[in-house]
């Protein structure tokens, strides 16, 4: 209510940060697990002057207050044209899931609010920074869209290629060569 009161709460506890506004998630997303702002990551690769989305997950918090797939959070796959789950969910420590262990929501066949925005979105912002062609963004999907949280330019591959997640239990190579 007091935003000094709050200002000198964090200026006594820190020494330097960043306050950002709170995100308040979609509640189609909350269904899955409320605990945790939980993140679409889309990788984009953008080559002479067209956005590619090569591939798509949603992070999935499990018990935590934040949704981190690299501890050991969940992550599902998602169809890029459709922005539907087409896979179960899975965790870095092999452990795989139907419905969430917490929510006993299904994964499979869940649908992302605001996918065609999401595209729309990273179709724009992706071109951007020309000079930086690679980016996995985690996007928020709030009650009134898609936001993004932040780019990475490293955004990693493991996420997308646990074998768990994989019918044929084989990477996404075939993806990623087109634009390399």
């Amino acid at each position: 209510d007091n935003i000094n009161k709050v200002y000198e709460y964090l200026k006594s506890r820190y020494s330097s940060g960043i306050v950002e506004e709170c995100i308040n998630q979609h509640s189609e997303i909350s269904k899955i697990y409320q605990g945790a702002v939980n993140v679409v990551r889309v990788i984009t690769i953008c080559k002479n002057g067209t956005c590619n989305i090569l591939t798509a997950n949603l992070t999935i918090g499990n018990g935590g207050k934040i949704a981190n797939a690299s501890l050991s959070d969940l992550v599902a796959l998602v169809d890029v044209n459709t922005g539907e789950l087409i896979t179960i969910c899975a965790d870095l420590n092999g452990n795989s899931y139907e419905y969430h262990p917490l929510t006993a929501t299904k994964i499979r066949g869940f649908i992302i609010p605001y996918w065609n925005e999401i595209i729309h979105m990273l179709n724009s912002a992706a071109k951007k920074v020309p000079e930086v062609g690679y980016v996995g963004w985690d996007i928020a999907i709030t009650p009134d869209g898609p936001i993004i949280v932040e780019g990475n330019t490293t955004p990693g591959y493991k996420f997308f290629q646990l074998p768990e997640l994989l019918s044929d239990h084989r990477g996404h190579r075939k993806i990623y060569q087109k634009y390399v």
